[in-house]
Protein backbone atom coordinates (compact mmCIF):
# COMPACT_ATOMS: atom_id res chain seq x y z
CA UNK A 1 0.00 0.00 0.00
CA UNK A 2 1.28 3.43 -0.93
CA UNK A 3 0.40 6.55 1.05
CA UNK A 4 0.91 10.04 -0.31
CA UNK A 5 -0.25 13.47 0.86
CA UNK A 6 -1.08 16.08 -1.76
CA UNK A 7 -2.66 19.51 -1.69
CA UNK A 8 -6.28 19.58 -2.82
CA UNK A 9 -8.00 22.29 -4.91
CA UNK A 10 -8.98 24.19 -1.75
CA UNK A 11 -5.43 24.02 -0.41
CA UNK A 12 -6.36 21.43 2.24
CA UNK A 13 -4.27 18.26 2.39
CA UNK A 14 -5.57 15.04 0.84
CA UNK A 15 -4.03 11.73 1.86
CA UNK A 16 -4.14 9.12 -0.92
CA UNK A 17 -4.04 5.44 -0.07
CA UNK A 18 -3.25 3.34 -3.16
CA UNK A 19 -2.80 -0.31 -3.97
CA UNK A 20 -2.68 -1.18 -7.66
CA UNK A 21 -5.59 0.56 -9.36
CA UNK A 22 -7.57 0.97 -6.13
CA UNK A 23 -7.53 4.32 -4.36
CA UNK A 24 -9.07 5.77 -1.21
CA UNK A 25 -8.85 9.47 -0.32
CA UNK A 26 -8.84 11.02 3.15
CA UNK A 27 -9.88 14.68 3.23
CA UNK A 28 -9.83 17.24 6.01
CA UNK A 29 -13.39 18.65 6.01
CA UNK A 30 -15.82 20.79 7.91
CA UNK A 31 -19.44 19.90 8.45
CA UNK A 32 -22.23 22.25 9.49
CA UNK A 33 -25.07 20.85 11.56
CA UNK A 34 -27.74 23.06 13.16
CA UNK A 35 -25.62 26.10 12.37
CA UNK A 36 -22.56 24.72 14.20
CA UNK A 37 -19.38 23.98 12.25
CA UNK A 38 -17.63 20.69 13.09
CA UNK A 39 -14.11 19.89 11.85
CA UNK A 40 -13.64 16.34 10.67
CA UNK A 41 -12.39 13.98 8.01
CA UNK A 42 -14.01 12.37 5.00
CA UNK A 43 -13.00 9.07 3.46
CA UNK A 44 -13.97 8.82 -0.20
CA UNK A 45 -13.64 6.03 -2.75
CA UNK A 46 -15.31 4.55 -5.83
CA UNK A 47 -17.03 1.20 -5.63
CA UNK A 48 -19.00 -0.29 -8.49
CA UNK A 49 -18.74 2.99 -10.39
CA UNK A 50 -20.33 5.01 -7.58
CA UNK A 51 -18.57 7.42 -5.24
CA UNK A 52 -18.93 6.65 -1.56
CA UNK A 53 -18.05 9.07 1.21
CA UNK A 54 -18.03 8.65 5.00
CA UNK A 55 -17.46 11.34 7.62
CA UNK A 56 -15.39 10.92 10.82
CA UNK A 57 -14.70 13.30 13.68
CA UNK A 58 -11.35 11.68 14.55
CA UNK A 59 -8.39 11.41 12.19
CA UNK A 60 -7.28 8.01 13.54
CA UNK A 61 -10.73 6.49 12.89
CA UNK A 62 -10.84 7.94 9.38
CA UNK A 63 -7.35 6.66 8.58
CA UNK A 64 -8.16 3.15 9.87
CA UNK A 65 -11.39 3.11 7.83
CA UNK A 66 -9.50 4.27 4.71
CA UNK A 67 -6.94 1.47 5.08
CA UNK A 68 -9.60 -1.18 5.73
CA UNK A 69 -11.65 0.03 2.78
CA UNK A 70 -8.63 -0.12 0.48
CA UNK A 71 -7.89 -3.67 1.60
CA UNK A 72 -11.51 -4.67 0.92
CA UNK A 73 -11.47 -2.99 -2.51
CA UNK A 74 -8.26 -4.77 -3.46
CA UNK A 75 -9.58 -8.13 -2.27
CA UNK A 76 -13.01 -7.62 -3.84
CA UNK A 77 -14.82 -8.16 -0.53
CA UNK A 78 -16.69 -4.89 -0.22
CA UNK A 79 -20.23 -6.22 -0.71
CA UNK A 80 -19.91 -8.87 2.00
CA UNK A 81 -18.00 -6.58 4.32
CA UNK A 82 -20.71 -3.92 4.11
CA UNK A 83 -23.33 -6.36 5.40
CA UNK A 84 -24.58 -5.91 8.93
CA UNK A 85 -23.86 -8.83 11.31
CA UNK A 86 -27.53 -9.87 11.34
CA UNK A 87 -27.54 -9.99 7.50
CA UNK A 88 -24.42 -12.18 7.49
CA UNK A 89 -26.03 -14.53 10.01
CA UNK A 90 -29.29 -14.70 8.04
CA UNK A 91 -27.38 -15.39 4.83
CA UNK A 92 -25.52 -18.29 6.45
CA UNK A 93 -28.77 -19.69 7.86
CA UNK A 94 -30.51 -19.38 4.48
CA UNK A 95 -27.60 -21.15 2.78
CA UNK A 96 -27.90 -24.03 5.30
CA UNK A 97 -31.68 -24.27 4.80
CA UNK A 98 -31.27 -24.60 1.03
CA UNK A 99 -28.27 -26.91 1.40
CA UNK A 100 -30.40 -29.31 3.50
CA UNK A 101 -32.61 -29.90 0.43
CA UNK A 102 -29.78 -29.91 -2.11
CA UNK A 103 -30.32 -26.43 -3.53
CA UNK A 104 -27.82 -23.59 -3.72
CA UNK A 105 -28.64 -20.25 -2.12
CA UNK A 106 -28.83 -18.29 -5.38
CA UNK A 107 -30.83 -20.99 -7.19
CA UNK A 108 -33.30 -21.21 -4.30
CA UNK A 109 -33.69 -17.46 -4.05
CA UNK A 110 -34.30 -17.09 -7.79
CA UNK A 111 -36.83 -19.92 -7.85
CA UNK A 112 -38.68 -18.52 -4.85
CA UNK A 113 -38.80 -15.01 -6.35
CA UNK A 114 -40.16 -16.32 -9.66
CA UNK A 115 -42.75 -18.55 -7.96
CA UNK A 116 -43.81 -15.61 -5.79
CA UNK A 117 -44.22 -13.47 -8.92
CA UNK A 118 -46.32 -16.17 -10.59
CA UNK A 119 -48.66 -16.24 -7.60
CA UNK A 120 -49.22 -12.53 -8.12
CA UNK A 121 -49.94 -11.74 -4.49
CA UNK A 122 -52.62 -14.44 -4.22
CA UNK A 123 -51.01 -16.28 -1.34
CA UNK A 124 -47.62 -17.62 -0.44
CA UNK A 125 -45.58 -20.30 -2.18
CA UNK A 126 -46.14 -22.56 0.84
CA UNK A 127 -49.92 -22.08 0.57
CA UNK A 128 -49.76 -22.96 -3.14
CA UNK A 129 -47.87 -26.17 -2.39
CA UNK A 130 -50.23 -27.07 0.47
CA UNK A 131 -53.22 -26.52 -1.82
CA UNK A 132 -51.60 -28.65 -4.51
CA UNK A 133 -51.02 -31.46 -2.02
CA UNK A 134 -54.59 -31.12 -0.67
CA UNK A 135 -55.92 -31.92 -4.13
CA UNK A 136 -55.02 -35.55 -3.54
CA UNK A 137 -51.37 -35.80 -4.41
CA UNK A 138 -49.93 -37.98 -1.61
CA UNK A 139 -46.31 -37.60 -2.65
CA UNK A 140 -45.31 -34.47 -4.50
CA UNK A 141 -44.17 -34.95 -8.06
CA UNK A 142 -40.43 -34.31 -8.22
CA UNK A 143 -40.68 -30.90 -9.84
CA UNK A 144 -39.49 -27.45 -8.95
CA UNK A 145 -41.95 -25.19 -7.20
CA UNK A 146 -41.54 -22.75 -10.06
CA UNK A 147 -42.65 -25.35 -12.64
CA UNK A 148 -45.69 -26.35 -10.59
CA UNK A 149 -46.69 -22.71 -10.09
CA UNK A 150 -46.37 -22.04 -13.82
CA UNK A 151 -48.67 -24.95 -14.64
CA UNK A 152 -51.23 -23.97 -12.02
CA UNK A 153 -51.24 -20.34 -13.19
CA UNK A 154 -51.51 -21.44 -16.83
CA UNK A 155 -54.46 -23.68 -15.95
CA UNK A 156 -56.18 -20.83 -14.12
CA UNK A 157 -55.61 -18.43 -17.04
CA UNK A 158 -57.11 -20.97 -19.43
CA UNK A 159 -60.24 -21.20 -17.30
CA UNK A 160 -59.55 -24.72 -16.07
CA UNK A 161 -59.81 -25.73 -12.46
CA UNK A 162 -56.73 -26.53 -10.45
CA UNK A 163 -57.67 -30.21 -10.44
CA UNK A 164 -57.03 -30.54 -14.20
CA UNK A 165 -53.25 -30.14 -13.95
CA UNK A 166 -53.26 -32.23 -10.78
CA UNK A 167 -54.85 -35.13 -12.69
CA UNK A 168 -51.97 -34.87 -15.17
CA UNK A 169 -49.37 -35.15 -12.40
CA UNK A 170 -51.12 -37.87 -10.34
CA UNK A 171 -50.62 -40.84 -12.75
CA UNK A 172 -46.88 -40.16 -12.87
CA UNK A 173 -46.69 -40.75 -9.12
Amino acid sequence: MQTKTISGPSGRPITLFRNGSSEVKLYSTKRVKNGIEYPGFSVAYYEGGERTQKFFSKHDEAKAHAKNTLTRLVNGLTAAQDMRPVEIEESAMAREEFKSVGVGLLEGAKEYRRAHELLGGKGTVLEAVQYFLKLGVATPHKAKVLDVCRKLVAAKKNGRSYSAPSRRFTPAL
